[in-house]
């Protein structure tokens, strides 16, 4: 006998248990159900509120609205960057004990031009 597994409506958040993925359509929206990368037992372990957590989270992932909206936010989020950066000069500076910067060495201009 095969397990249940969790399925979920993208649209509604509707959740049900089936044991073959063509029968999970929602009974509120007739729009096919998504399984939930996550066994039976373990989404029954959880609490009423962790189920409704995880379900929530996988309804934003998927919802090409809260994609469209958060856009902007990930092409111009240079605080998202700086901080990334500066995680990965403290673990350069960890792993070798003392890291520096390279210095650009001065050069003069071969025309005689100063500045």
């Amino acid at each position: 006998m095969r397990e249940l597994a969790v399925h979920y409506c993208p649209e509604c958040g509707f959740y049900a248990f089936y044991q073959l993925s063509r029968n999970a359509v929602c009974p509120r929206c007739a729009r096919k159900m998504t399984p939930l990368d996550m066994r039976y037992q373990d989404f029954m372990d959880l609490d009423c509120a962790q189920r409704d957590e995880l379900l929530s989270r996988k309804l934003i992932e998927q919802s090409p609205l809260v994609a469209r909206l958060l856009k902007p936010h990930r092409e111009n989020n240079t605080r998202e960057i700086i901080a990334n950066l500066i995680a990965v000069i403290g673990r350069w500076k960890r792993s070798s004990g003392s890291w520096r910067p390279r210095t650009r060495s001065r050069r003069t201009r071969s025309n005689g031009c100063t500045g």
